[in-house]
């Protein structure tokens, strides 16, 4: 049964939302499963994959609600329905508002016509085509939607042949993660700008993070170093504090080495810290 297959995702529902809107998103996998049957993606493996995978992304990564996720799930179904039978559009959305609400359906109409715009490979067009992104989303779920559903397309794109592989990665670096830039999503957007890297830089890419690994030991030893007198003085004078360190992005890294033509080891600021207390203004 093709609930099983997403058992997952539906777990993950099943813990953070209510039971309406397990009861929701359950009926939109098997709304979609219905009338996708026998789509398949490049290596073989259901559609619909794809549509959970973004709904997962939006569920477990964004944190929207219920009529984003089953937008996401079933946003496949109506874009295919625009595009390919636009005859029967009319009937399909009469379905899904009943079936799940005007909310839902305004999504799934909004997402089909951004999927409709056709992006030559120029960064002009990408700036233009970000506002028409903009202007199509009056809904701002919309657009995050739209980053999830690029972001699963991202993390898939082995089973891609090798031309739509450059051109996707193109676009997710030159229109879609700036706009995650744009929106504050960093994260989507250094994911974004990575796997767009490891396609169109495959050799820079892979040596980085090959250079990460290697030097992972001496980075997590030297960060530590730094911080055990910073973390002796706050304990001394009693603050409540967290440390963050993380590791800069792959892209972000190569673009310092671009930038100041040296090599990995030329890079000093390959990891940041932020200390963030929580004290009386006079004790900061």
């Amino acid at each position: 049964m093709v609930l099983n297959r997403y058992n997952e995702f539906r777990k993950h529902i099943a813990s953070n939302y209510s039971a309406t809107t397990q009861e929701m998103v359950d009926r939109a996998i098997l709304f979609a499963e219905e009338r996708m049957v026998g789509m398949t993606r490049y290596d073989g493996s259901p559609m619909l994959d794809h549509d959970i995978g973004v709904a997962r992304i939006v569920a477990e990564e964004i944190g929207l609600g219920r009529n984003s996720i089953v937008g996401a799930i079933i946003h496949d179904v109506v874009r295919i329905a625009v595009q390919e039978h636009p005859d029967e559009i009319d009937t399909l959305t009469a379905i899904v508002d009943k079936e799940f609400g005007k909310e839902v359906l305004g999504i799934t109409l909004a997402l089909s016509k951004i999927s409709n715009i056709k992006l030559k490979r120029s960064k002009e067009q990408a700036s233009d085509f970000r506002d028409m992104i903009v202007s199509y989303s009056e809904d701002p779920r919309v657009i995050l939607i739209k980053l999830a559903d690029r972001l699963e397309v991202m993390r898939t794109l082995d089973i891609f042949p090798e031309k739509k592989r450059l051109a996707k990665s193109w676009e997710s670096l030159n229109l879609y993660a700036e706009i995650a830039h744009k929106l504050g999503l960093y994260s989507i957007k250094s994911a974004l700008e990575d796997l767009s890297l490891k396609y169109i830089e495959p050799e820079a890419y892979n040596d980085i993070v090959y250079q990460l690994k290697e030097s992972e030991a001496e980075r997590m030893a030297f960060i530590e170093e730094f911080i055990a007198p910073v973390r002796k003085l706050l304990d001394g004078d009693g603050i409540d504090y967290h440390i963050k360190s993380r590791t800069k992005s792959v892209f972000s890294i190569y673009q310092k080495m671009k930038k100041q033509k040296v090599d990995f080891k030329g890079v000093y600021d390959i990891f940041a810290l932020r200390i963030i207390i929580d004290c009386p203004p006079e004790q900061e």
